[in-house]
């Protein structure tokens, strides 16, 4: 039997073969979108650390000295 010049089992075969090209390119579109989305999320957990205020120091940086520890007065 012939459909428009091929045999049936090489139109099965065709058929076979786009289906499994199909399920291969979106196994490969599902893992490029997982990829960029956690790639976006790792930017912005970045740019947001980023934002944030640095931690201030607590060391006086004109005397060298500890904030917390008073400073005598001698004399």
């Amino acid at each position: 039997m012939e459909a428009g010049g091929m045999s049936v089992p090489v139109l099965l075969l065709v058929y076979y073969v786009l289906c499994c090209t199909r399920s291969a390119a979106g196994m490969c579109l599902k893992a490029f979108l997982v990829a960029r989305a956690e790639r976006e999320q790792r930017a912005t957990v970045i740019a947001m650390a980023a934002a944030l205020p640095q931690p201030v120091s607590r060391k006086d940086s004109r005397s060298g000295c500890s904030a917390s520890t008073p400073s005598r007065a001698t004399g």
